[in-house]
């Protein structure tokens, strides 16, 4: 049986970055590319590059 490949990283973290246009809020309408940028650049201050990854997502339904 095939094993899996584990993923290198600790920690993915995925932030929504819907928009609906105006139609109804969403993510986007709060600075979410924003804090994505933030998230990032946390990471590589603390030197987690390769062990923690931020994505863009879009709606997980959270909101």
């Amino acid at each position: 049986m095939p094993t899996q490949n584990e993923s290198p990283y600790v920690s993915h973290v995925f932030v929504c970055s819907n928009d609906r246009g105006g139609e109804r809020k969403s993510c986007a309408d709060n600075n979410s590319q924003l804090i994505k940028s933030k998230l990032k650049d946390v990471v590589r201050e603390k030197g987690w590059k390769g062990k923690v990854r931020i994505s863009t997502s879009g709606c997980m339904g959270l909101c």
